[in-house]
């Protein structure tokens, strides 16, 4: 059953949601890139004396997205990711994209999660070099940098991976080895929701959430970190 651990390392339930995926936009050009992908699939406003200028109509496939990243919803989405991006973008747009990945959902808290390849760890002060580079080597796991808000926290990126949701198991195996990491979790994106004063409708945006806004809830359910702002 897919999980990953808090702090306090108490496991979180998830569970896969199996009309969405996850999909990023590699290179400079990504937030542009989703941008059109979203205006492609956004059918243009219906002008009629009955309906605002301003309506638009839903699309088949449901779309949200937030910088380089977009969140598809369509039926068995999960199960045919590949087919799910080339029949819902433009052949010039979907080749632009660089992965897609499952989409969670903690089984307490409702909170929809994106995984993405990246896992944040935290290493105890007094773990040796030597051995901390054989964990990662057997892990199969390279640092790439370290978290913006709190340099303690490395950032990891598997060598291979097939499937993000590979980085849930990468980040329990780290979890594991409690002689020499205080803390591991997947560096998830997670769904924010914004409703407008006095406007009955709102919109839900998918965004890769940064520590700065975050900790305030991890800290709270000494849970993990996640990422709020452009990637």
């Amino acid at each position: 059953m897919p999980h990953y651990y808090a702090a306090s390392g108490t496991p979180i339930q998830l569970d896969e949601v199996a009309d969405s995926i996850g999909v990023r936009f590699e290179g400079e050009t990504g937030p542009a890139v989703a941008r059109s992908a979203v205006r492609a699939m956004t059918p243009a406003p219906k002008r009629t004396r009955a309906v605002a200028d301003t309506e638009r109509r839903a699309p088949t496939t449901a779309v949200q997205h937030f910088g380089r990243f977009m969140l598809l919803h369509d039926s068995r989405a999960a199960e045919r990711p590949v087919e799910t991006v080339v029949s819902a973008l433009p052949r010039r747009l979907a080749a632009h994209v660089s992965r897609t990945m499952p989409v969670f959902v903690e089984r307490e808290s409702k909170l929809k999660l994106v995984a993405t390849d990246q896992i944040l760890v935290s290493f105890k002060p007094k773990a040796s070099a030597a051995r901390t580079r054989k964990l990662l080597q057997d892990l199969g796991l390279t640092v790439t940098g370290a978290s913006e808000f709190d340099r303690s926290r490395k950032i990891l990126v598997p060598s291979s991976v097939r499937r993000a949701s590979r980085t849930l198991d990468l980040a329990n195996r780290l979890v594991e080895a409690d002689d020499l990491v205080t803390y591991a979790a997947p560096n998830f994106l997670a769904e924010v929701r914004k409703r407008t004063v006095d406007d009955p409708q709102f919109r839900t945006a998918v965004a890769p959430r940064q520590h700065r806004t975050a900790e305030r809830h991890c800290r709270r359910r000494r849970s993990c970190t996640r990422r709020l702002g452009k990637s």
